[in-house]
């Protein structure tokens, strides 16, 4: 990544090109705070192509990167449902299946492995079971690689980079993956519990409910479920020492969530009338 005259030069893959280009195509035309200004090539594409890196540009962002603090929580909630609010474009809905393939690909590992371990599989199964029309759960463009490094924070304004990863998934599940995954190593060390911070920054949850759309039972369940059907940081530290060690506090934090699940959900349902308390 290079900086040049207040521009950033960025070389990377792209998840799904076709959507990078459509999402900002649409949006150039917007001067919207919530995410980085992509600029055009001389060609009008916003991916210049060189070997087999994807290279954009971008205006750079004032700021700074994004903290948790419990202001800085609310702000966040309130920026995120926002850009999913603009992200949720009709003609890009879809559902191709994905969660399909990805059941299929859990299932196939060999019973009690680190895939699919005795508790991680039994809760695949139970919601599967409790919840039969998950496949037809609609998909919306989601951020992808939600997480500090890609939040900048300017006085109260709040804005999205790094859309590398963007994809049509669930804006569900990146709203709790993007909590869960920022309190990664305060987890692991038990500075705090998982319910001490959600308690703690509950006004994350709630302001995003304030903008957005969000069922906080049924999304943090899909969130868990997905979770445990996601296999790729297994299969990347097979070939990749440096993801051993993230794969070890991922599986931590997993199995916490399994067996705190309970609690987090009782945590959750007592905050039906907090909506508007920030």
């Amino acid at each position: 990544m290079l900086e040049s005259d207040g521009y950033i030069i960025k070389s990377c893959k792209i998840k799904d090109k076709r959507i990078f280009q459509e999402f900002f195509k649409l949006m150039h035309s917007f001067n919207n705070d919530l995410f980085y200004r992509v600029l055009k090539t001389s060609s009008g594409s916003f991916l210049f192509h060189h070997n087999s890196h994807d290279i954009y540009a971008y205006e750079k962002v004032k700021g700074d990167v994004f903290v948790f603090n419990l202001s800085s929580a609310s702000l966040l909630g309130s920026a995120l449902a926002a850009l999913h609010n603009v992200m949720d474009i009709p003609e890009f809905r879809s559902n191709d299946r994905k969660l399909e393939k990805m059941v299929s690909v859990f299932l196939s590992h060999e019973p009690d492995s680190l895939y699919n371990g005795q508790y991680r599989k039994r809760y695949v199964l139970d919601f599967i079971d409790t919840v039969p029309d998950f496949l037809d759960k609609p998909q919306n463009f989601i951020h992808g690689d939600m997480w500090k490094e890609n939040i900048i924070i300017s006085g109260k304004n709040i804005t999205f980079i790094d859309f590398d990863s963007m994809h049509l998934f669930y804006k569900d599940y990146e709203v709790m993956r993007c909590f869960f995954i920022s309190f990664l190593d305060s987890i692991i060390d038990e500075k705090k519990t998982i319910i001490e911070l959600i308690e703690k920054y509950q006004n994350y949850f709630i302001s995003y409910m304030n903008v957005g759309s969000l069922d906080l039972n049924s999304a943090f369940n899909f969130y868990l479920f997905v979770f445990c059907l996601e296999c790729d940081v297994e299969d990347q530290a097979c070939h990749d020492s440096a993801m051993l060690s993230f794969l070890i506090k991922r599986q931590y934090l997993l199995m916490t969530l399994i067996e705190k699940r309970l609690d987090i959900l009782s945590v959750f349902n007592g905050w039906a009338g907090d909506l508007n308390v920030i």
